[in-house]
């Protein structure tokens, strides 16, 4: 795109005053303006222009409407892959010739993967903050350091940006202006459940996962006594495939996908696993757990947070798993011990959602809210949830929060199962009735979501000594 002036007012004015004079003894005619120093005008009045198209005069959020990955000779339209779709890139104003860039993004992508379906990972990822100077390549583009170079076309008002990664790998995407409709909306009703997928545990407490790079749910829970049991269920044909762990402590477990694998975090050990289960895992021994259960991990990067838990006492704590030496550190303490809670990351805010926790006397505190923490510099706020929750579950769906769980209706009445879903866009909830499909004699153990489905382990009888899961579908309208 050559350049082209988008205003021309002060150019004219500067031309104007160029012919005027004054017919007195002391005259104060200004000397001619210069070609050259009218075209610099011109342009600096372009960019600024240009700027405010991108930041609509203080902060724009765009999305992309497509994207390709060059890799040597293998070109990849990505636009299709659910790791971009939400994506958002915010411009903001900066100076008269530089921009603010705010990229948030959802999950990783694998650029240097050879084939396309290997493009696709479950690993959420930080935004990414930089500064955009504008360089006078003959178009007006804006570029950082290293990583990012856009160019804003005024025709179809979108803007072109270029990616670029080590070994001459790149992405080439547009961008248009994102807008209130771009985004998720809270579904109102599942018409029906139907069960899926069934298993014996001899706890009913569990993790469930769902993985968009396989296309499969993730299960971890205990087997037996001294057994740690690891589910992958494929959601196109049905297969499934198991992995057991054995001479742990496995109290409670957790899952979380960090680089290509997935991880168990356990009371006492984390096992790594392929994604396909094949192998053995690779299982390393906690050194400062302490036995603790009905705790929640989270995870960004390759970074997975440990919130709450009961080691015979509630746990205030919030904590970072140091990789290298399976450990880990506390990074802040909570205003209140709670386990059971529900947590996600959300544009680098750490959500904890409900949880409880046994007072002196051994009665039953619920936290009726959400807390988020900043990451950056762990502010935190505080939003009111719509019920008291004894046991919480979360996923999130690109701007909406799915929260369930067993409800918490006073001492002596007996919990319901609850589901509501919150939009961080405009921060309403939305609560989905669930009382004729899961009633209360079917317990609740975990919630996730793919694309436009829902999945619910129910605890249901089972054989001696163990527990029935039951994994139900439905669809989220």
């Amino acid at each position: 795109m050559m350049k082209k002036p988008i205003i021309y007012f002060a150019s004219l004015l500067l031309i104007a005053s160029s012919f005027y004079s004054c017919q007195t003894d002391d005259d104060t005619t200004p000397p001619p303006v210069s070609e050259e120093e009218m075209e610099e005008e011109e342009e600096n009045l372009d960019i600024i222009a240009t700027i405010n198209a991108m930041t609509d005069g203080s902060e724009k959020t765009w999305k992309i409407d497509n994207a390709q990955i060059t890799n040597g000779s293998l070109v990849t339209d990505v636009l299709a892959l659910y790791s971009m779709e939400d994506d958002e890139f915010i411009f903001s104003t900066n100076t008269d010739t530089s921009i603010q860039l705010r990229h948030r993004r959802g999950y990783r992508i694998n650029y240097a993967a050879p084939t396309s379906q290997e493009l696709k990972s479950d690993v959420r990822v930080a935004p990414i903050e930089t500064t955009l100077n504008y360089e006078d390549t003959g178009e007006y583009q804006f570029v950082d350091a290293s990583r990012y170079r856009f160019s804003y076309n005024e025709n179809d008002q979108t803007i072109t940006g270029l990616q670029e990664f080590e070994n001459g790998i790149s992405m080439v995407f547009t961008l248009s202006e994102k807008t209130t409709a771009d985004y998720e909306v809270s579904p109102t009703s599942i018409p029906s459940l139907t069960e899926v997928f069934s298993f014996e545990a001899s706890q009913p407490v569990l993790d469930m996962k769902y993985s968009f790079a396989t296309q499969s749910l993730y299960m971890t829970n205990r087997k037996e006594q001294n057994e740690q049991q690891l589910i992958k269920y494929a959601l196109g044909d049905g297969s499934s495939v198991s992995q057991v762990t054995t001479g742990g402590d496995y109290v409670a477990q957790q899952l979380a996908f960090v680089g290509d694998q997935i991880m168990t975090i356990s009371s006492s050990e984390v096992s790594q696993s392929n994604l396909d289960l094949s192998g053995n895992p690779q299982t390393t021994i906690l050194s400062n757990f302490n036995g603790e259960f009905d705790f929640r991990t989270v995870a960004i990067e390759n970074e997975i947070y440990k919130i709450g838990g009961y080691n015979g006492f509630g746990l205030d704590a919030v904590s970072l798993l140091n990789v290298g030496d399976t450990s880990f550190s506390q990074v802040l303490t909570m205003q209140e011990e709670k386990a059971s809670v529900g947590a996600e990351i959300i544009n680098n805010e750490l959500y904890v959602v409900g949880g409880f926790k046994f007072s002196d006397q051994g009665d039953i505190i619920t936290y009726d809210e959400i807390v988020t923490y900043d990451l950056s510099d762990m502010s935190t706020q505080v939003i009111a949830l719509p019920a008291s929750l004894i046991r919480t579950f979360t996923t999130r769906y690109e701007n909406l929060l799915y929260i369930a769980g067993r409800k918490y209706n006073g001492p002596g009445q007996a919990a319901t199962n609850y589901l509501t879903v919150y939009n961080t866009l405009d921060t309403s909830f939305q609560e989905i009735d669930i009382a004729n499909l899961l009633p209360n004699n079917m317990i609740m153990r975990e919630m996730t979501v793919s694309n436009s489905k829902i999945y619910f382990a129910i605890q249901t009888p089972g054989t001696t000594n163990l527990f029935g899961i039951s994994i139900m579908e439905g669809a989220l309208n």
